[in-house]
C-alpha cells in the first residue's frame, strides 16, 4: 500500500483528479472508493470482473458501484447514462474524454440543446445548476464535469442491483450532505456471476431513477420548506 501526503489541502476535487489521472496512466484502469463507503464484501471481485469484461467497449465509460434505491426489482446489471462517484471505476481510454473546463462543457450541451436530456428529461434539474455553478467557478466538482464528459461523448455507466455500495456519509457530519435517508440501500450479500449484456442503455430504468430522485427531491424541499415556516412563527 502506498499512501500520497500533500504538503497542503488541495481540495477534495483537484485531488480526486490529480490522483484518479496519475494512477490511471500507470495502471491503465482504476477503482476509486471514498471514506465513507460502505462496501458489499463482493465489491472488489464485481468491479475487477466487470473492468475486464468490458474493457474493450468504448460506449462504457464508467462502472459504478453504488445503485439507487429504487422500490422495484432490477436486472443483476444494467446500463445508465450517469456517473456516480460512491465507489466506482473506469479505464484510461474513457478518462482521457474528461474535460476539466466546466465552461466548455456546460457552454457545448447548451449550444446542441441537450440540456434536456443531460437534466434526465427535464427532472433532474440539480445537474445543470451544478455544472453552471462550476463554469461560473462557484463550485469544482469533479463528478458532475465528469458526467457531463461522458454525456457529450454518449457514455454508458454499467451498474449494479443489489448496490455494492451504501454511503453512511449522509447524516449531516460532513461538508457536502445533508441528514437524509434518501440514498440508504442494501447491499450485495451474495454473488452472482456477471453476464454481459448488450451496450444499450436502459430507458425503463432510467425514468425509475428519474422518478425516484424527483420525488425524494420534492420531499426534502417540502420538508425544509415546513422547518422554515415554524421558525419563522415560532413554533416548535
Amino acid at each position: 500500500m502506498q499512501i500520497i501526503e500533500n504538503e497542503f489541502n488541495k481540495g477534495v476535487d483537484d485531488n480526486i483528479v490529480e490522483n484518479v489521472t496519475k494512477l490511471i496512466d500507470q495502471y491503465g484502469k482504476i477503482i476509486v472508493i471514498e471514506d465513507d463507503c460502505f462496501l458489499s464484501k463482493y465489491f472488489l471481485k464485481y468491479m475487477n470482473e466487470a473492468l475486464l469484461m468490458y474493457e474493450n467497449e468504448e460506449r462504457v465509460m464508467h462502472v459504478s458501484g453504488c445503485c439507487m434505491p429504487i422500490d422495484r426489482e432490477l436486472p443483476s446489471t444494467f446500463f445508465l447514462q450517469s456517473a456516480n462517484g460512491w465507489g466506482w471505476g473506469t479505464w484510461r481510454r474513457a478518462w482521457k474524454y474528461y474535460e476539466p473546463d466546466a465552461k466548455l462543457l456546460y457552454n457545448t450541451i447548451e449550444e446542441n440543446q441537450l440540456f434536456f436530456k443531460f437534466n434526465y428529461e427535464g427532472k433532474l434539474p440539480e445537474n445543470q445548476k451544478q455544472l453552471e455553478a462550476c463554469s461560473n467557478k462557484l463550485m469544482n466538482n469533479w463528478d458532475i464535469k465528469w458526467y457531463a464528459s461522458q454525456f457529450l461523448k454518449d457514455g454508458l455507466c454499467l451498474q449494479f442491483y443489489p448496490s455494492l455500495v451504501n454511503n453512511i456519509g449522509q447524516d449531516g457530519s460532513g461538508e457536502h450532505s445533508n441528514d437524509t435517508t434518501f440514498y440508504d440501500v442494501p447491499i450485495q450479500d451474495k454473488y452472482v456471476p456477471i453476464k454481459k449484456i448488450p451496450v444499450i442503455e436502459n430507458s425503463a430504468i432510467r425514468k425509475a431513477v428519474s422518478d425516484y430522485l424527483f420525488v425524494k427531491t420534492l420531499s426534502f424541499l417540502a420538508t425544509v420548506k415546513h422547518v422554515w415556516i415554524k421558525k419563522f412563527f415560532g413554533l416548535k
